[in-house]
């Protein structure tokens, strides 16, 4: 191609540019005698046309020249082979019209012409009828093909031409080298572009018009049966609400009948009156009950009595359309809505929406005033069950009076009911703060605090005072308890959040120390694993909550008011731990020759800290044995009697009896939370269950509105009542 001098290098880049995308993206030939001239007013126009053997698109460039002439040349064309799948002519020169619309469309955003400046032709009439009806009244393979062209073109864009002077004619059917090159219509265009627009060709009167092209989609007419006064019963779910502005609607209509016929009463206006009130609530009332007693109002009409089904024994009647009870109530003096008050179905959404409309008007009253309420005007069959159903649905009772999960009570860990040595298995808990004196003479008062250790297998107690709650102060008490009672393999304990006195006394002495680590991963070293129970459930370790319960039974009662020194304090705390040691683990038994009942000091004396006993002695006779074999004989006896008196004891169940069916995921709750207002709890969700080796579900991770994950207790966790708004 030639350049002309005028030519600006901006146009020279984009037109190297604009031939670089044609050649790469749609291998397109462009003629080598093309000849451009830089000019303002510069337009594109492209032709489509299609046959039964292949369609095509061609375009050609426009600039006006000097004198008010016009110069059009062939810009580039492009053709493609009919699909052997049979295609219907009008569907081909669709096809064509789609080349030609993406063919421009990379055109104009090459060299940067205006939409304005784009012209399609093409001598089909339904494919312009198709453009310009849109692309949804049609079949599938036209409405998509005319939604791209109309994304790409523009309905405006498109213009008919005849077959006789169509360019792309010659892609579509074809022509040989010779005639080509002599075409003056393929290389110039046809004639009418180098005229005025007002000589351009028009469409045909005859053309196709828009409603009479092929490929429309059929349309499918539905009949909505539904009535609009039924469609509001369910769009609101305020008695009030609906009354309303159902008494707005029957005014309106009353409106237009008074327009129409002016012998009608004139509406009121202004505020809605109690009489239009009443009349929107009759309607509705009547409208509930032919839908829920068909039977009964026809046979009331025909003047036959009710003979079967629930409203038998209220001998109903119809009054202007309303169906009342008869009753018995007749010669009283009450009010006539109270002798013979509206029937209405017990499952109805407008019985629903009055008994939550009552319930909120008496202050969210409880089931039986509820039902006294309802009954001023209202009778609802099985009216007990519907009144109890609206409380416990209701969210802000709920949540005034939330009731939590109680799984079923689950088995005993192995630690409780296997035999083991003493404080083997330990749990460990804190009580306190208690106040001590420290000196002689002008002493002060400090905090002190005591760690219960609880044998889980024998419930064996052993109390350590503690001086502080730093991590040095707990590692030198459970050092000392270590030191007397042997190294424990495992030790259980809480998470700290339900301490009597001091909330966080565990955190204090489990945070990191220094050195980087904490009580339980030092223990780990010494070979001591540390177990936690789930956070904010204390019933987990009921074990050692009763421990430190019976500790402060006997503190209370002993120590009073004083104020002990340090010494005192471990004093007393080992009388207070030899008197829980003596408690019998089970009831006295009734045979005389049992002299002595079965307590935790039985396991705490005469046995090696860390040997168990490795022969069974307790079936031989003492005369057999030697003294250390009868010292172990003697051991053996104790777990014997422990076998049959105290593990059948723990067999029975004291509470969370009923089982419950298992919380899932997704739940919306009322999460408990001590020393919080109960209105103040949180709302969660559940998000993960953890069910125990039985399938119950008693531990859960909530999602809070904040987006903070908690793991809490079923027995925390209270199940908003769904299905029911607020």
């Amino acid at each position: 191609m030639g350049w002309d001098d005028t030519l600006s290098e901006d146009f020279q880049t984009r037109w190297r540019r604009f031939l670089d995308d044609l050649a790469t993206a749609h291998q397109i030939m462009i003629p080598r005698a093309v000849k451009v001239c830089l000019s303002e007013e510069v337009e594109l126009h492209g032709f489509s046309d299609a046959s039964q053997s292949a369609y095509g698109a061609s375009i050609y460039f426009k600039q006006a020249a000097e004198q008010g002439k016009w110069s059009v040349r062939l810009l580039c064309g492009k053709s493609r082979v009919a699909p052997l799948k049979s295609l219907t002519i009008p569907r081909l020169e669709l096809s064509g019209a789609h080349l030609l619309a993406e063919l421009i469309s990379r055109v104009s955003a090459s060299l940067e012409i205006s939409n304005d400046k784009i012209f399609c032709w093409c001598d089909s009439t339904v494919v312009l009828a198709w453009i310009k009806g849109g692309s949804a009244q049609w079949k599938t393979f036209v409405s998509n093909r005319v939604a791209q062209i109309l994304e790409l073109t523009g309905e405006n864009s498109w213009r008919y031409v005849s077959t006789s002077i169509n360019p792309a004619d010659q892609l579509s059917r074809g022509i040989n080298t010779a005639e080509l090159a002599a075409s003056e219509l393929w290389w110039n265009g046809p004639s009418f572009l180098k005229e005025d627009k007002t000589l351009w060709p028009q469409v045909p009167r005859d053309s196709i018009r828009n409603e009479e092209a092929p490929e429309r989609r059929p349309v499918k007419f539905t009949l909505n049966t539904i009535a609009t006064k039924n469609e509001l019963m369910h769009r609101y779910s305020s008695w009030t609400k609906l009354l309303r502005i159902s008494a707005i609607w029957i005014r309106f209509f009353q409106w237009r009948k008074w327009h129409k016929d002016h012998t009608y009463p004139k509406p009121q206006v202004g505020p809605l009156m109690v009489a239009e009130i009443q009349q929107a609530k009759e309607r509705w009332i009547t409208i509930t009950q032919r839908q829920a007693f068909p039977e009964e109002i026809n046979s009331l009409r025909n003047n036959q009595q009710v003979v079967r089904g629930p409203l038998r024994t209220l001998s109903p009647y119809l009054d202007n359309d309303l169906l009342r009870v008869g009753g018995r109530l007749e010669n009283s003096n009450i009010s006539a809505n109270r002798k013979h008050p509206v029937i209405l179905p017990r499952q109805h959404v407008v019985t629903e929406m009055i008994y939550r409309e009552y319930h909120q008007r008496y202050m969210h009253v409880g089931p039986q005033g509820l039902l006294a309420a309802i009954r001023e005007e209202f009778w609802v069959l099985r009216g007990r069950d519907v009144t109890r159903a609206t409380v416990h649905n209701c969210l802000k009772c709920f949540r005034a009076r939330p009731s939590s999960l109680q799984p079923a009570m689950g088995q005993l860990p192995s630690a409780r009911v296997t035999p083991s040595r003493a404080f083997a298995q330990t749990g460990v808990d804190f009580a306190g703060p208690l106040v001590v004196k420290l000196g002689l003479r002008k002493s002060t008062t400090t905090k002190a605090y005591v760690a219960v250790f609880v044998c889980l297998a024998t419930k064996a107690i052993h109390l350590e005072a503690v001086s502080a709650l730093s991590t040095a102060a707990f590692m030198a008490a459970l050092k000392r308890f270590m030191s007397r009672r042997g190294k424990p393999s495992h030790i259980w304990s809480d998470n700290g959040t339900n301490f009597v006195g001091a909330r966080k006394e565990l955190e204090c002495c489990f945070k990191k120390q220094l050195t980087g680590r904490t009580v339980p991963e030092e223990l780990v070293e010494e070979g001591v694993q540390w177990v936690f129970t789930p956070p904010s459930a204390p019933h987990f370790g009921g074990i050692w909550e009763a421990a430190v319960k019976s500790f402060k039974h006997h503190f209370v009662r002993v120590a009073g008011a004083a104020i002990l020194n340090f010494e005192e304090l471990s004093t007393l705390l080992a009388q207070i731990e030899a008197c829980l040691n003596s408690r019998p683990m089970t009831a006295l038994s009734s045979d005389p020759a049992d002299l002595q009942a079965l307590t935790p000091g039985h396991f705490l004396i005469g046995t090696p800290v860390l040997m168990p006993p490795e022969a069974d002695y307790s079936e031989m006779p003492d005369n057999r044995l030697k003294r250390w074999e009868l010292v172990q004989k003697i051991t053996q006896m104790f777990w014997k009697r422990w076998r049959l008196e105290y593990l059948s004891s723990l067999q029975s169940k004291a509470k969370w009896l009923n089982p419950t069916a298992n919380v899932k995921i997704g739940t919306l709750a009322v999460l408990k939370e001590d020393n919080v207002p109960l209105l103040q709890w949180k709302m969660v969700r559940i998000i993960e269950i953890h069910p125990g080796k039985d399938g119950i579900v008693r531990v859960v991770t909530v999602r809070t509105a904040s987006g903070q994950q908690l793991k809490r207790p079923t027995v925390k966790i209270c199940p908003l009542p769904m299905g029911k708004e607020e």
